[in-house]
């Protein structure tokens, strides 16, 4: 804590009020308190005008703030040929915000005007006044950073001009009456005080630093006249999606590095895999650094823990050179803190039952961190335009819905049948089809066995959409075969058996939520003879049968990052293998690229991508 003292110089200081900026109600009583180091003159000025002089070491005055607006407090003092000025401001809230009707075609969040103009806005139902500060206006509350009220009540905004291009501006939403800050939920750069100072400059360079001594919480970074990406992507035609190999990866444990960057420089290897479509764990903004990112905080910004937007851009252009499409990994059941549409109306850790975005309680049995509100406007809005972002500024060719059984508002339905769960679902898949049919829409739907096929057989409100692809989960079913025991039935991984009319079917034997296959093999493989299923060389071609089975069945197929070099630590795993529990589930594995050189892996590698581009040039 710093503290300024004197230098034993003449000067007077204000005690209070202290701020450079703070708030007041009208008809409130503000103490002025002012002290020098010696016995002066003292004046008090407010907004330029004299209101009080005395003589001594010390000034007190109560002033009445009897009108709204910005008040300028500053007292002189002097003595001989010395003078000494203090000031402090404070701003005197109005009745209501000012309403003034907006340009016309704004959105929320960042409107980049020219390379000198942004326009912020920001929705906030129940909500009496909201400031942008930041580092265009000195991070100051007063009356040239209140937002005008657009007239409903609820939407405010705000012009900034005189920007430089090229420069970020650092600036977040404070709002009253609850006198609380946000970052903006639009922005695609947050800047984290704990976090950031961890993330290596090789992984995001010159990262804007925070501004710790003028604010607090999330701060979010909007950029006028920034170069836009140079795409090279416009004749890419993404695969067939019924026949797909997917290859599901996670950035953090895809290499020491843990960068979007050293995916696109890792290409190669998975073009020779026969992968068609790339999907990535979630990549936008989650708390912490380190994590499987289904703790979602900022749906339009990258995380920086893996690299900047144009990485992520760089990598999707990159795969479409190659034929590969890429897929995000989304999660619109729940977010965690401090995503702004649950500080704004949260309280001692729970959801107010007055907001907008966000359930108090999720109306379904499995509930992590906050649950979105499905059955808001204000939530169905912001998920359709994150889809639509995602697809026109990064190109990303499809979504893989993280536990979509969630997006219900019906108690007590869970898992069974629900129409009002099916017909959101459509809702959004059209917001994305109506402008490209052609988009991927994979569902994680553990439901009602005839709510699957509703929604396998839906092909848009057009008839001409890519339609539904659903999760199978047969990695049981896989395990028991490759350990080499006969009670099971690959079955449930072709389409068929789900009565889909198209194959639209994801099956896998391992996902970033099953244990690995050769884990499985190694530690409860059947044998008999002197065949041993546990036998590290024979579990390995016994994964080169599995991937026969599940790679070559019709319809789309999905691995799971180094199945195909028969990745071994238990997905309970801790670090360097040494216990084995539930809590080290989603805690970051060992990076075992040098299965690579090991014959036998490498050779299961090689048949993996043999099925993978037959599947691909001969579906």
């Amino acid at each position: 804590i710093f503290h300024d003292v004197s230098d034993g110089t003449f000067e007077v200081i204000l005690t209070s009020p202290t701020a450079s900026s703070g708030i007041e109600s009208e008809g409130s009583t503000v103490d002025i308190v002012a002290q020098c180091t010696q016995e002066a003159s003292l004046t008090l000025f407010v907004n330029g005008v004299s209101l009080f002089d005395t003589l001594g070491s010390s000034l007190s005055y109560e002033l009445v703030a009897e009108s709204d607006g910005d008040y300028l407090i500053e007292v002189v003092a002097s003595i001989d040929d010395l003078t000494s000025t203090a000031s402090a401001s404070f701003f005197v809230l109005p009745e209501n915000a000012p309403v003034v009707a907006p340009p016309a075609g704004l959105k929320d969040g960042i409107n980049y005007i020219d390379e000198n103009t942004v326009i912020l806005q920001w929705t906030a139902p129940y909500k009496d006044f909201v400031f942008a500060i930041g580092d265009f206006n000195e991070w100051a509350l007063n009356g040239s950073s209140l937002m005008n009220d657009t007239g409903d009540g609820e939407t405010f905004w705000l012009e900034l001009t005189d920007l430089n291009p090229g420069e970020d501006y650092r600036y977040q939403y404070h709002i009253f009456p609850d006198d609380i800050r946000v970052a903006d939920a639009y922005a695609e750069v947050i800047l984290d005080k704990w976090n950031d100072p961890w993330i290596p400059e090789s992984t995001y360079p010159n990262i804007p630093p925070y501004p710790g001594n003028l604010t607090s919480g999330p701060v979010s970074v909007f950029t006028p006249g920034q170069q836009a990406f140079d795409w090279s992507d416009a004749d890419f035609v993404r695969p067939d999606q019924e026949n797909l190999v997917i290859y599901e990866l996670l950035v953090r444990d895809f290499s020491e590095e843990r960068t979007l960057k050293f995916i696109e420089d890792s290409l190669d290897y998975l073009q020779n895999l026969g992968v068609q479509a790339l999907e990535l764990m979630p990549v936008n903004e989650f708390n912490g650094n380190d994590s499987w990112g289904y703790n979602p905080t900022f749906y339009f910004a990258v995380d920086k823990a893996y690299g900047t937007k144009d990485d992520l851009k760089s990598l999707v252009d990159a795969c479409h050179e190659r034929g590969i499409a890429v897929i995000l990994d989304v999660v619109y059941n729940h977010a965690d803190q401090p995503n702004p549409f649950i500080t704004m109306y949260w309280e001692d850790g729970i959801v107010l039952p007055y907001n907008p975005w966000f359930n108090s309680s999720a109306p379904h049995t499995f509930q992590w961190f906050y649950d979105w509100n499905h059955g808001s406007e204000y939530t169905r809005e912001f998920v359709k335009r994150n889809l639509k972002f995602w697809v026109d500024e990064f190109h990303i060719d499809g979504f893989r819905w993280d536990f979509s059984q969630g997006i219900i508002q019906q108690q007590g339905v869970d898992a069974g049948y629900s129409q009002q769960r099916i017909d959101w679902l459509k809702e959004y898949g059209d917001h994305v089809w109506n402008d490209d049919p052609s988009v991927y829409m994979i569902l994680e739907h553990w439901c009602d066995y005839n709510e699957e096929v509703a929604l396998a057989n839906y092909n848009g409100q057009n008839g001409n959409a890519a339609g539904f692809m659903l999760w199978a989960n047969a990695a049981h079913n896989y395990q028991e075969a490759s350990m080499g025991y006969s009670d099971n039935n690959l079955s449930w991984a072709n389409f068929q058996s789900h009565n889909f009319e198209d194959r639209h079917a994801v099956a896998y034997a391992e996902s970033h939520d099953e244990e690995r296959l050769m884990y499985k093999n190694l530690e409860f493989g059947n044998s008999t003879g002197n065949y041993d299923a546990s036998d590290e060389v024979i579990a390995l071609r016994r994964q080169q049968l599995t991937m026969a089975f599940n790679v070559l069945m019709p319809g789309p197929r999905m691995l799971w990052q180094f199945q195909e070099l028969g990745y071994d630590y238990s997905i309970n795993t801790c670090t360097n293998g040494i216990t084995i529990s539930d809590e080290c589930r989603i805690v970051a594995k060992p990076v075992r690229w040098d299965y690579y050189e090991d014959n036998e892996r490498r050779h299961l590698y090689d048949v993996t991508g043999a099925f993978g581009r037959l599947k691909r040039d001969y579906p």
